[in-house]
């Protein structure tokens, strides 16, 4: 245990020795340096298992002006990491562990992680950005990579830029150490044709090798054509839509609007999310489970939600989900259609200043192979501020179908009770303390979680 603790401790000492004595003349040039060092613990147990981790954090940015490359142009770098100990050692004891996990895998007991690790270089003109490194992208489709991102800005129009990207996909969770025929390319457009409405069209190309259950290797291909629009006619009114064609065939449709009005307290917003084509196996967009969990069939799913306050210390809201399945035969595991109706109060200042009360009310209904599912739940959440960081926080939620993080399987009727504390130890330290206990249809589970937080 003493060894692990040394390993998991390395990452988070050598980010507060090295990164915080940052020379004071480059501050006083226009840089800035900043970031967290985390250190945590995390328990958990189902009555009969128990695991225990050291998790570690580290992200650091820092970026200033370089002169050598012209008026207004900064470069810098931005880098995020973890590292994750187990220090009882018996998830590689037992046959069957509930808590084991990816982080499990591997031959040592402690293993690291780097999610971001590039410079950049930004600014005025032409080349408004460009990244070389350990990257992500959003824009297109939730990609990470190890490669060059470049945005060009023509001189003759400012409403216009044009980006392009090009690496390897990061596979963080696979031990494949050739990586040849993987690759991601990838070019988009964003125009902003008038002052309310943005444009957006791009095209992704993946090939990324991955390790299926069955211990074979397969390059997955995937090219994703997008195009999207954004309409903002008023400072609280927000309009979009996005569509996506994989490989030459319709596979989702995303269409999201809100509207604000403060002198009547009231807030709606709806949304529709259609799935058009079975997404089966394929490169590692979203996460580490993409392969492992299975085929995501075709649906369709709406919602709406109106917020109306009373004054200033009152408000309701109601809402609906409504999630129906393309085809009824593919009812089954994370494919599921339902409905939702909740309501909800909210009481802000009661008891103290610095309160904020949700009280909340869910009608659930489910149909599977003739089988109706109701419930009828309870949900409620008591946040309290003190201070300038302090924040206790404790509540309750139940959700109908929930997916086991840790051994893929999928839990049913899951009420969840948790509570937080976030209490400032000094100007720049944090200690975070959590717990939840949930209670599903698959087991009993206890979390908690320990952490002390650097920030720089």
């Amino acid at each position: 245990m003493i060894s692990a603790v040394k390993k998991a401790g390395a990452l988070v000492i050598a980010g507060i020795v090295l990164m915080t004595p940052f020379p004071g003349s480059a501050l006083e040039k226009g840089a800035s340096l900043g970031g967290s060092a985390e250190a945590g613990y995390r328990l958990r147990t189902d009555g009969e298992n128990t695991d225990q981790d050291l998790i570690e954090r580290l992200s650091v940015q820092g970026f200033g002006p370089w002169a050598a490359l012209g008026e207004g142009r900064e470069a810098g770098f931005v880098f995020a990491g973890a590292l994750q100990s187990d220090i009882d050692g018996q998830t590689s004891d037992r046959e069957f562990d509930p808590f084991r996990e990816i982080a499990d895998t591997y031959d040592q007991s402690t293993f690291g992680w780097i999610y971001l690790a590039y410079g950049e270089v930004n600014g005025p003109g032409a080349l408004k950005l460009f990244r070389l490194g350990r990257q992500d992208s959003l824009e297109l489709a939730p990609i990470a990579f190890d490669g060059g991102l470049i945005t060009l800005r023509p001189e003759a129009t400012r409403n216009f830029t044009l980006t392009a990207l090009a690496g390897l996909p990061t596979n963080l969770y696979e031990d494949l150490n050739d990586r040849r025929g993987d690759s991601v390319a990838g070019v988009y457009a964003d125009w902003r044709a008038l002052r309310t409405l943005s444009l957006r069209a791009g095209y992704l190309d993946l090939r990324d090798r991955v390790e299926l259950l069955d211990g074979r290797e397969e390059t997955l291909k995937q090219s994703l054509a997008v195009a999207q629009a954004a309409w903002r006619p008023r400072l609280h009114d927000h309009l979009l839509g996005r569509i996506s064609l994989q490989d030459g065939e319709l596979r989702d449709v995303v269409l999201r609007g809100s509207h604000r009005d403060e002198e009547r307290n009231l807030n709606v917003s709806a949304f529709y999310q259609g799935l058009y084509l079975t997404r089966e196996a394929e490169p590692l967009t979203e996460d580490a489970f993409s392969v492992l969990l299975g085929d995501l069939h075709p649906y369709h799913q709406a919602g709406v939600t109106l917020y109306k306050g009373i004054g200033e210390r009152l408000g309701v809201e109601a809402g609906a989900v409504v999630r129906g399945l393309g085809n009824e035969e593919d009812e089954g595991r994370f494919n599921h259609g339902y409905q939702r109706y909740l309501l909800s109060l909210f009481i802000n200042k009661v008891p103290l200043a610095r309160s904020e009360l949700m009280l909340g009310a869910d009608w659930w209904l489910a149909t599977q192979e003739n089988n109706v599912t109701e419930a009828r739940t309870l949900r409620a959440e008591y946040n309290q501020r003190f201070g300038k960081r302090g924040l206790f926080r404790a509540g309750t939620a139940f959700d109908l179908y929930k997916i086991d993080e840790f051994t893929g399987e999928e839990r049913e009727e899951t009420q969840t009770y948790y509570t937080d504390l976030t209490l400032p130890v000094r100007k720049n330290v944090l200690l975070l303390l959590s717990y939840s206990f949930e209670d599903s249809s698959l087991r009993e589970v206890d979390t908690f979680r320990a952490r002390l937080r650097y920030e720089f």
